[in-house]
């Protein structure tokens, strides 16, 4: 990364080439030994190695990253003295491959146009020893015996290494600037401010590397899906009793134009981490409305949960919007919340809470048991029901997984809480599961989500096999 460091090699020849062209210009009033070690240090590592002085110019000028311009600007005063640790380490120049072409290209500007200058008689040649850290335009000026259009080459191949910058701080510009990804078919963009872009300047070189490798792998991710149809589909939940289908939870899909279907884990994580959960509740809480609607007018609609993230249970401003399109179908509507979202400000919480209870909305907790589960959530707040974790469903047909299950189930009947039992997938598991009406079974063992076309006729086959069944076992009706 050091031009001076990469021409060691060479150091003693160049040394010798500056005594070589002064004893040339005593003798013959002209010399062959254009290139020599003052000749590297004046005009071509102009700003250090690099002919980084036009890149801190580039920088000022061009650049619209506030961070890239400060650091331009604490360089300016080192760079005079030919010294760019600060851009190297700073920007960083280290391992960034867009500045590895100009990075070569602008030393190797400089070389041939002051060679020509110099070759031509414009400009006297250097004759005096001077150290690459000697300061600019002074440094020119000393080694040409006091010639100032040595100076005014040196401010031209700062103009030049800037030019050859430029293009290059115009393209950083693009990948740090605010970028947008649109998602259309969920009505929303994302959008990634200059600031935000990659770490501060003053993060170290490999954070700062690492940073940008986990911004651009972020972008990749959501642009993969930019393109495609999302939609939900909707799980049913039974009743054990009547074997009806008593409610049913929308789970979002992706769609690429192939038709094949990417679940949540495929995108929902960078959704997560790229801040756009609350416009993925937005979206569904629409989307859910909407096909409620159309079952109702179908004469068909069954309750139909809808999760929502802490982030959303906390955005009051989101919270009314969302209630206002509840309140169209609130009786068929229930949320689904996480207990992480019962650990956050337990009165913007429950105001939420109960502004959905206004609507006719009842509330979830779903995955009970399986994170932060405490019974205290069940009193502190005004809960309608529970949906047991598949967690414990998979220990179920284990004395201590049995025992823990009809814990839950014996809470939830004494205070009153409807259950909804997750992941049941067997046949053995359902038999282990109590009959209760306050109870309903969502799981693989019925049915996998499917589209809403398809729950109307699940509904209905429900409805033909549970009537049949009561024909045929009157008795199984009991509470």
């Amino acid at each position: 990364m050091y031009g001076y460091y990469a021409l060691l090699p060479m150091v003693e020849v160049l040394y010798q080439a500056v005594d070589f062209a002064q004893q040339d210009w005593i003798s013959y009033g002209t010399t062959e030994h254009i290139v020599n070690h003052s000749f590297m240090a004046v005009f071509t590592f102009v700003g250090g190695a690099g002919a980084t002085l036009g890149l801190v110019f580039a920088l000022l000028i061009f650049s619209n990253n506030r961070a890239y311009r400060l650091i331009a600007l604490a360089s300016l005063p080192l760079g005079m003295l030919n010294i760019n640790e600060v851009l190297l380490f700073g920007l960083p120049i280290i391992f960034n491959p867009r500045l590895i072409l100009p990075f070569i290209l602008a030393p190797v500007v400089n070389t041939i146009v002051s060679y020509f200058f110099v070759s031509a008689g414009w400009v006297s040649p250097p004759l005096t020893g001077m150290s690459f850290s000697s300061p600019v335009f002074i440094n020119a000026w000393i080694v040409t015996q006091g010639d100032f259009n040595a100076s005014l080459l040196q401010l031209f191949n700062i103009m030049l290494s800037c030019l050859v910058y430029t293009p290059f701080v115009l393209l950083l510009n693009r990948n740090t600037s605010a970028k947008t990804i649109m998602f259309s078919s969920l009505d929303t963009t994302y959008s990634r401010r200059a600031e935000e872009a990659y770490t501060l300047s003053d993060d170290r070189v490999g954070q700062l590397v690492n940073a940008q490798k986990q911004q651009q792998e972020l972008e990749t991710q959501l642009n993969a899906f930019s393109d495609k149809e999302f939609c939900l589909e909707y799980q049913p939940q039974i009743c054990r009793i009547t074997g009806q289908v008593v409610g049913c939870e929308a789970l979002i899909r992706a769609m690429d134009k192939y038709g094949n279907l990417y679940y949540p884990a495929a995108f929902l994580p960078a959704f997560d981490q790229a801040g756009l959960m609350k416009d993925i509740d937005r979206w569904a809480v629409i989307q859910v409305v909407h096909d409620l609607k159309v079952a109702i007018a179908e004469g068909w609609a069954v309750p139909t949960s809808v999760n929502l993230t802490p982030a959303t249970i906390l955005d009051q401003e989101l919270m009314k919007q969302l209630t206002s399109y509840i309140s169209r179908v609130g009786e068929y509507v229930h949320v689904e919340i996480t207990e992480e979202s019962l650990l956050k400000s337990s009165e913007q919480v429950a105001a939420s809470l109960n502004e959905l209870h206004k609507v006719g909305a009842k509330i979830y907790i779903d995955d009970f048991g399986a994170g932060f589960s405490s019974l205290s959530y069940l009193t502190l707040f005004d809960i309608d029901a529970i949906k047991i974790d598949r967690s414990f469903v998979q220990t179920i047909e284990h004395i201590k997984g049995q025992k823990v299950f009809n814990g839950l189930i014996s809470v939830a009947q004494d205070l009153n809480l409807a259950v909804v039992v997750e992941g049941v997938e067997t046949e053995s598991q359902l038999e282990r599961i109590p009959l209760r009406n306050h109870l309903s079974i969502q799981g693989w063992y019925y049915s996998k989500s499917i589209p809403l076309k398809a729950l109307r006729e699940y509904v209905a086959q429900r409805r033909v096999v549970a009537a049949e069944e009561e024909l045929e076992q009157p008795e199984l009706r009991f509470t």
